[in-house]
């Protein structure tokens, strides 16, 4: 942790990332006090709150008018919750089968940038265009220089009676319901049947926001909530005893499983490696356009 943060410390005043030291610091601290917060979130419901615009906001408040600034503000400080988060998330797999989480951690690290570098090398044309193919998209990573620029100039564009004054309103409107959500919780505990504490407005309110951006985002979202459901009520209220001793196992299975195919997908489909192999074109694999049918492309 100190070799980290004093290599953080030579790139903020060495570079010119127009990123004082102070910040630096406060960025890192916010960072540290949120990740608290996000992991009680993550630990009871399995995920987290985005919180990569509020470092953001935050950035654009105590350094105005600098985006590469904000962009490593919000890098420095959602990259201790993105991490902290990680490793949580492989405790019990590391303690299992005593694997070092530090050394997941650089490994992944290295081996992440070497893949990384090598995409954007070699698929730049299309992660530099707005929708990109069936297989690569830039959107996300453009959204990192968008946002930057955006909260740089918060005080043109955020302040009360600015064009999006109600983003950062919008931050205090999603605490207000979840305050409010506790308090009638307290009194009014059940309606009928149904357990008020059912409801889990944290979550609900992020995914009631959810845009998806890239070719086929959307088609993971269908699987994951088939999994979710079979293991979170069939074999949690039917199948309690494998559920108790093995479904932490078949979780670090199917991640494990998704994660290496993805990366053979990577290389052997979508043409990393080489010229892509797509598969068999039919209607749920549209190669002519979005996987996902979303949007339809609009003929001229």
């Amino acid at each position: 942790m100190v070799f980290s943060f004093v290599i953080g410390l030579v790139v903020v005043i060495k570079e010119d990332i127009t990123l004082p030291p102070w910040a630096y610091v406060i960025a890192l601290l916010f960072g540290i006090i949120v990740s608290f917060f996000s992991m009680i979130i993550f630990s009871r419901f399995g995920n987290g709150i985005a919180t990569n615009n509020l470092s953001k906001m935050i950035a654009g408040l105590i350094i105005p008018g600098r985006p590469v600034g904000n962009m490593y503000f919000a890098l420095w400080s959602h990259n201790v919750i993105t991490s902290v988060g990680d490793l949580c998330a492989s405790l019990k797999m590391g303690d299992y089968f005593l694997a070092m989480h530090i050394y997941g951690c650089m490994l992944g690290a290295a081996v992440n940038y070497a893949v990384m570098d090598y995409i954007t090398r070699s698929k730049r044309d299309l992660l530099i265009t707005g929708n990109g193919d069936s297989f690569w998209s830039g959107a996300s990573a453009q959204a990192y220089s968008t946002n930057a620029a955006s909260w740089a100039l918060s005080k043109y564009l955020y302040k009360a009676g600015a064009p999006y004054e109600m983003v950062p309103i919008a931050i205090a409107f999603g605490a207000a319901a979840v305050i409010l959500h506790r308090l009638i919780y307290q009194f009014v505990p059940k309606i009928g049947k149904f357990d008020l504490s059912e409801i889990n407005l944290p979550q609900f309110i992020q995914y009631a926001g959810l845009i998806q951006t890239g070719s086929a985002r959307t088609g993971a979202i269908f699987m994951s909530s088939l999994v979710g459901f079979y293991a979170q009520y069939y074999l949690r209220n039917y199948k309690p005893r494998f559920f108790k001793d093995y479904m932490w196992i078949l979780a670090c299975g199917l991640d494990a499983g998704s994660g290496i195919s993805m990366f053979i997908l990577t290389f052997a489909v979508m043409g990393v490696g080489g010229a892509p192999h797509p598969f068999p074109l039919w209607w749920g694999n549209n190669q002519n356009g979005f996987s996902d049918w979303c949007p339809v492309p609009i003929s001229h």
